[in-house]
């Protein structure tokens, strides 16, 4: 099997003027760095020997003996067919590196923007398992159903209808069925142009602060609140200010004297 040459494997530059060290040596040592910098991972292809002596403009032995060299030490592996891969158990001495890596970033990361820190807290998020009171965990039971998924897949055989852009706030006939519903159900009137349709409500949030808040403004959220909804409150550079909820719901008390004393 012929795999593509990598971006990586053209900026791969040998020394053919030197007999010190051999062509496939400063391969095999290429190679190596590509490893060590994380820019290889297990499992990734390698291109063809033939490809690569093409893109190298060396002589295909030479790939062949450096690629030799690897598989004998452990590096890749290969089998008829399917070509040359990373291998997935990697010699321990570049396991050691990818960790010293690990340290580096975390210097790079004291000097990333503050707004920065908050992103990278995100990374830290694990999806609940269902279980009472969980904020993002569906509710099995409560799940559309039959006609739900008799409606998905009347849609997935119609894939090229469905697969570009949409005007901006939405799907209009989407639009259109919600507003009937929150005028029959909620009592709320509205018209279609009016909805405005997100991925969830960390997307509806976001919305939100770009429209409705400056940077420095303080913004109430509810307390206990969801870590990532604060997150992007301070990514946008505004202050959550908590108020407290009871049984009862929000504290109104609290909300008045705070506007107030913004007069």
């Amino acid at each position: 099997m012929t795999h593509r040459l990598q971006p990586y494997f053209l900026t791969l530059q040998l020394d053919k003027n030197t007999k010190e060290k051999p062509l496939y040596l400063q391969l095999r040592r290429k190679i190596q760095e590509l490893i060590d910098q994380g820019k290889l991972s297990p499992g990734d292809p390698l291109p063809s020997t033939r490809t690569l002596s093409e893109g190298l403009k060396v002589s295909r032995s030479t790939i062949i003996r450096a690629y030799k060299q690897l598989y004998e030490e452990g590096f890749i592996d290969s089998s008829k067919g399917s070509g040359s891969f990373l291998s997935f158990s990697l010699p321990r001495r570049n396991v050691q590196k990818w960790e010293l890596g690990k340290i580096k970033r975390s210097v790079v990361e004291e000097s990333i923007t503050r707004e920065s820190h908050f992103l990278l807290q995100s990374l830290q998020f694990r999806v609940q398992e269902p279980e009472p009171f969980a904020l993002i965990a569906p509710d099995r039971d409560s799940l559309p159903g039959k006609k739900w998924t008799q409606i998905v897949s009347r849609i997935s055989k119609m894939p090229w209808l469905h697969n570009g852009y949409c005007k901006p706030g939405g799907f209009m006939p989407f639009k259109k069925v919600l507003s009937n519903y929150l005028r029959i159900v909620r009592g709320i009137s509205c018209e279609a142009d009016q909805v405005i349709i997100t991925d969830g409500i960390q997307e509806g949030l976001n919305l939100c602060t770009q429209v409705l808040f400056n940077s420095g403004d303080e913004v109430i959220v509810e307390d206990p609140s969801f870590q990532l909804h604060l997150n992007l409150i301070e990514f946008r550079g505004m202050k959550p200010v908590p108020i407290a909820v009871t049984k009862e719901g929000l504290m109104l008390g609290k909300i008045r004297l705070f506007v107030h004393k913004c007069g």
